[in-house]
């Protein structure tokens, strides 16, 4: 069509049939077919690029989950520069419902996984159990082995088997006295989808909020994530650089 309307141009007075020439259609056809095929593979290329970039920043933010050298950086600095506790971390000297009497162990384990689920409807977070939360001591965990599998039963009774967004992390730090303490890292990745409890009252979605939660209905958690979100650690990126940045 585009030769036929530049020939009926050239030959405007011209009152017979006009048609294209093969020899002049088979050129203009491979020009045109190998220009959209170069373009097409160049986006292929480059959306190959951005798919590998993507799977480099999930492995990196994945690994950083077991990096022990990470972990104490990040301690270290947090400890010693002030900052108060964020969205994403969270400093605990133990979990409420290891020692919590028998009459409030169950209400102990709800607010426990209410903490974890409020971390998973962000952007995920992580809080390291061993840290008095006051003055930032280390004191370690003791019985490590035992408590982490009763977290996990809890994690577990909980959420079912969806509860492997939740990596428990051993780490050792030194304290203020050079004495290795070892400490239990708690890290919640942000997941796909929203945690949500329900009881006499309904269902309700906790989110994490600055240092505290809140319940929210599913689509606050829905609108705040955007579409194609997936189970992810990307929130170990940030406090990585946090941690590094002199």
């Amino acid at each position: 069509m585009d030769l036929l309307g530049e020939m009926a141009d050239a030959y405007s007075e011209y009152e017979g049939t006009i048609s294209v020439p093969d020899a002049t259609l088979l050129p203009r056809v491979v020009h045109v077919v190998l220009q959209e095929l170069s373009e097409y593979f160049e986006f292929l290329r480059n959306s190959f690029r951005n798919i590998a970039n993507a799977v480099d920043q999930r492995l990196a933010s994945h690994n950083l989950v077991f990096n022990e050298t990470f972990w104490r950086d990040f301690i270290a600095k947090a400890r010693y520069t002030g900052r108060t506790e964020t969205q994403t971390w969270d400093f605990k000297q133990q979990l409420a419902f290891w020692t919590a009497p028998r009459a409030d162990r169950e209400e102990a384990k709800l607010k426990f996984c209410e903490l974890v689920a409020g971390f998973a409807n962000a952007d995920g977070g992580a809080f390291i159990v061993g840290i008095r939360d006051a003055d930032r001591v280390v004191v370690g965990v003791s019985d490590l082995e035992n408590r982490v599998k009763y977290t996990r039963q809890v994690l577990d009774d909980c959420f079912g088997p969806s509860a492997t967004f939740v990596t428990l992390q051993q780490i050792v730090v030194p304290d203020d006295t050079g004495t290795d303490q070892t400490c239990l890292a708690v890290v919640i990745a942000q997941t796909h989808d929203a945690k949500s409890f329900t009881d006499a009252n309904g269902t309700w979605y906790p989110l994490r909020q600055e240092a505290g939660l809140v319940r929210v209905d599913e689509m606050r958690i829905r609108e705040a994530r955007g579409l194609g979100r997936i189970t992810n650690f990307d929130f170990l990126q940030q406090l990585h650089r946090w941690a590094i940045d002199a």
